[in-house]
């Protein structure tokens, strides 16, 4: 009976290889979750599998074919529904056998797109070692120093600290190279110099695929010879994720498929989930009087220097993903804060927070869109919104989200901001500077001026990513955020372009011009809310005439309608463009021609 059997599956972009020597079923996967391209034995089913399909690939059985030995050769099953092509000739129909000689090709799936060569094999002259233990992977606190490895092999005292000595200049060598660009080329070039062999291959796995991205020789003219791998060390060194070799004494020519190797050794290169991504693999080639063997010490290098290389991949790794990171970061916050989040995304994390909202919305925005037609209003709106981002992250807001044409942005959070309600009035004032760049740009095809509405409020909100884990989307949650919007939507009502709600108000601080318009109840929401206009202009004029509004409003305010009337009719005349005080005094009078039976002085807002 033959010894056991190779198998290689292939299809469009992906390699696998297995030496066996007992029952394997092939198929697709049993969950999305089941490993893909790995042999494993499954309980369930009692038999050694290996899942080659996708668990959506529905054209592909959950158990397609068995492969088995017997003394004839290899018996292909078929326990599916569907058929199967031996040899591109023989249709194997469900529940049918065969058994192929001392190889054969196998095909299945759509199109034929699985192909399956299998080939009887004796077992290699060539006697394979192992560490005693497991290669370290990168990341990990309890992984083995190297001088433990070596005081592991249990060589002599004074082999012991030359091989320590070697590999300390091993590790600092990579390390201050695992940002560059050759880096590998360098991790190649190390084996040579360090480990006395003749070549040396950085390998990595690419789907289901081993393949050399780095390598160097000892003899530059070797250089040309196509390298060719031994699949066996590499399959056992990845299944025992274990540096793996081969001595010298009994090795015959072309047992490494290529002649003028002696010996090789190879360790596995893992990422941060001890997932085995690649291999160094070393070589050692016939010389004239050299019977150098590899043993422990050589693997042992392997083993130190394809850790180093784990390392330096997985800070290569973790740069790449702070760059995409604080790129990605810099859509919604500053720089500075986006460097920041790079560093510690824990500050993303969702929680309870102390914040400043800002609802800011285009005034007309249907009729100007109308106007322009789809690509010019493209333009127009990309234009705006730029702008009003940038003001916003100019004072350290974060900008929350774009609905159409309107922008909702945060202080606060995810840093908090003792000044938050500072930086969002500020940022808000400035969106009203900003659309004098913004109405000369357009003037021409517009031949109106732009206005923006803007609300702000402060308040606790849920803060996190409200997005998904496919998409992130950084923003907040609850009560505060509907009322910003909501404040936002009253500026029509009340005709004014900008307002603050008390809270944000009394966390102001002096140097702003703000006005009260007295309590209003705005839509869904069942508590009154006392909102203040935030003046772009402190000066003169614009301070008297808070003080006559505020004296109207709260003669209003205790039902003395009669003189709140007369004090708005006195000046009015003089501030005609007033929108509230012309409010007011429609309030007023309409307290007088039809007096209610229980006065409320919030006023309730017909619509958002």
């Amino acid at each position: 009976m033959p010894d056991r059997f190779r198998l290689e599956i292939t299809n469009r972009d992906q390699f696998f290889s297995f030496m066996l020597d007992s029952e394997v079923g092939l198929g697709r996967q049993l969950s999305p979750t089941e490993p893909l391209g790995k042999l494993y034995s499954h309980a369930g089913i009692g038999e050694n599998r290996i899942a080659i399909a996708p668990f959506s690939e529905v054209r592909v059985s959950r158990r397609q074919l068995l492969l088995r030995l017997t003394s004839e050769g290899i018996e292909v099953l078929n326990p599916s529904t569907n058929p199967i092509l031996i040899d591109g000739a023989i249709e194997l129909e469900p529940n049918g056998h065969r058994v192929i000689g001392k190889e054969g090709q196998i095909a299945f799936g759509p199109s034929r797109l699985y192909q399956a060569r299998v080939s009887l094999e004796k077992e290699e002259s060539v006697e394979l070692h192992t560490l005693p233990h497991e290669s370290p992977i990168p990341g990990k606190s309890d992984v083995v120093g190297p001088a433990e490895m070596v005081a592991s092999l249990r060589l002599s005292g004074s082999k012991q600290t030359e091989v320590g000595s070697k590999l300390a200049s091993i590790v600092e060598v990579l390390q201050s190279a695992a940002a560059a660009g050759d880096f590998l080329e360098r991790a190649a070039k190390a084996v040579i110099d360090l480990m006395n062999v003749d070549a040396a291959h950085v390998m990595l796995l690419e789907g289901g695929r081993w393949r050399s991205q780095a390598a160097h020789y000892r003899n530059p003219a070797k250089s040309e010879v196509k390298f060719h791998a031994s699949r066996r060390m590499l399959e056992r060194m990845r299944n025992e994720r274990r540096a793996i070799w081969s001595e010298s004494s009994g090795v015959k020519s072309g047992e490494f498929s290529q002649s003028e190797v002696m010996a090789v050794v190879c360790a596995p290169i893992c990422d941060r989930a001890g997932e085995v991504i690649g291999a160094l693999y070393a070589e050692r080639r016939w010389s004239l009087g050299d019977t150098t063997e590899i043993g422990p010490a050589e693997a042992m290098f392997a083993e130190v220097l394809a850790y180093t290389i784990a390392a330096g991949l997985e800070r290569q790794r973790q740069e790449r993903e702070a760059v995409d990171q604080r790129v990605r970061f810099e859509q919604f916050f500053g720089r500075e804060l986006a460097e920041q989040l790079a560093r510690d995304p824990e500050i993303l994390t969702g929680k309870d927070a102390q914040v400043t909202m800002l609802a800011a919305d285009i005034r007309g925005f249907s009729a100007i869109s109308e106007r322009l037609g789809a690509k010019l209003t493209l333009l127009w709106i990309q234009d705006m919104l730029e702008a009003l981002t940038a003001v916003v992250m100019n004072y350290g807001g974060v900008v929350v989200d774009y609905i159409g044409d309107e922008i909702m942005a945060m202080w606060g959070a995810p840093v908090s901001q003792s000044d938050q309600a500072r930086r969002a009035c500020q940022a808000a004032l400035e969106m009203q500077v900003a659309l004098g760049p913004l109405n000369a740009r357009w003037q021409n095809q517009l031949q109106s001026e732009i206005q923006v509405a803007i609300g702000v409020h402060t308040g606790t909100a849920q803060v996190g990513n409200i997005g998904s884990r496919r998409k992130f989307k950084y923003g907040a949650l609850g009560h505060t955020v509907n009322l910003a919007s909501r404040v936002q939507g009253a500026n029509k009502h009340l005709r004014t372009n900008l307002l603050i709600t008390k809270a944000t108000h009394d966390a102001l601080g002096s140097g702003f011009l703000t006005r009260r318009l007295g309590s209003i109840q705005v839509v869904n929401i069942e508590e009154p809310v006392d909102v203040y206009e935030l003046r772009l202009m402190d000066d003169e004029r614009g301070r008297i005439l808070c003080q006559l509004y505020e004296k109207a409003l709260g003669e209003f305010e205790n039902q003395q309608f009669r003189r709140a009337a007369r004090t708005l009719g006195d000046f009015i005349p003089n501030y005609e463009d007033d929108g509230p005080s012309h409010i007011l005094l429609w309030r007023a009078v309409n307290g007088l021609v039809q007096p209610a039976e229980t006065f409320q002085p919030a006023w309730a807002l017909a619509g958002k």
